[in-house]
């Protein structure tokens, strides 16, 4: 399995996004994902290895790096520290739980229809990051302010909508996303709170 990523499409001409859609890479990082699915897709085509590509979209887990967008929500909420939203937070993506993409995985391991094929990965809903943190605020009952703040950067001041279609896999592999957004959040924060403990 080659794990590709959300950022082969860039910035999207549309939503949601299906596999089919052209790459619009924008960073190094886009583009090494667009070069790394011609990787896997000559070794397909040409050595007969059995490839199958993910594009997952926002995946977020209890193990996460501190300095990523959810963990950073909730240790701040937790504190009830303020939440910097950038440009008010506008960006809309599909955070979803980890175990949702672990479940996509298995899937492609197993059923034989999945090689030499591409998929998209998320839950297909549509989140703005100032409704992620307003959520994960109720769920640690916090008291932190959100700062709507002015975007950084020009790139920045004008809203991403990046959302996936998720037909081709649940259509082909009878994916469906196990884990809700809000189940997902309330187990890292019960993670967080566990380390920050600890800590």
């Amino acid at each position: 399995i080659y794990f590709s990523s959300a950022n082969y499409y860039g910035v999207p001409g549309r939503v949601p996004v299906e596999e089919t859609d052209p790459p619009n890479p924008r960073t190094p990082y886009d583009y090494s994902k667009v070069v790394g699915e011609r990787f896997a897709e000559s070794y397909y085509v040409h050595n007969g290895l059995p490839v199958v590509v993910l594009r997952p979209w926002k995946a977020f887990g209890e193990y996460e790096p501190e300095n990523k967008v959810v963990p950073r929500f909730v240790r701040a909420c937790l504190r009830n520290e303020p939440i910097p939203l950038y440009n008010g937070g506008r960006d809309v993506t599909d955070p979803y739980h980890v175990e949702n993409l672990c479940y996509a995985v298995e899937l492609c391991l197993l059923r034989e229809e999945a090689v030499g094929e591409v998929f998209n990965v998320g839950t297909g809903g549509r989140v703005s990051i100032r409704d992620l943190a307003e959520l994960i605020k109720r769920l640690t009952s916090s008291s932190s302010e959100l700062k709507l703040l002015p975007p950084r950067t020009e790139q920045e001041a004008t809203p991403q909508v990046s959302i996936p279609s998720i037909e081709k896999i649940k259509t082909k592999l009878g994916y469906t996303p196990r884990v809700t957004l809000e189940e997902g959040l309330k187990r890292v924060i019960k993670y967080v709170k566990e380390t920050m403990r600890e800590g």
